[in-house]
């Protein structure tokens, strides 16, 4: 009985010490994990990916999360950089060129009025302007 309780004690203290201890546990402590712990740990990490298919390895979520946000800023970077013919192109289309003149006062290309006084006065050089870049004054 003695040699059974002892080995119960003993094995309760290796049990106590390998999980660190009251203070130590897991909970609001440090937590000391042995090798060997970390060991099996980084083995059954190794055959869980070991495990996956290439498919699996790229719609797995954390991959997803790392590679999706890095695609969509470079292609948004890409397209900042080199810029899209087709678009252009297509607001040129929407856009067409329209009489204006450029305020000195304003600084921007306005459609031309004769009531206004500026206008008048400086009796400005009337160009064609993208529709887009003219401020209308509604």
């Amino acid at each position: 009985m003695l040699k059974d309780d002892a080995k119960r004690a003993a094995a309760a203290e290796e049990a106590e010490f390998s999980t660190g201890g009251a203070r130590g546990g897991r909970r609001g402590g440090f937590h000391y994990r042995s090798a060997h712990e970390r060991a099996q740990q980084s083995a059954a990490r190794d055959a869980f990916h070991g495990s996956l298919t290439w498919f699996e390895l790229l719609v797995h979520p954390s991959i997803l999360m790392r590679v999706i946000p890095a695609l969509i800023a470079i292609s948004v970077a890409f397209s900042l950089a080199v810029g899209n013919p087709k678009i252009e192109r297509r607001e040129a289309d929407r856009n067409p060129l329209v009489a204006a003149w450029r305020n000195p006062r304003t600084q921007r290309w306005e459609v031309p009025a004769p009531w206004d006084p500026d206008f008048r006065n400086l009796n400005p050089k009337i160009e064609q302007v993208a529709r887009n870049l003219v401020y209308d004054g509604k």
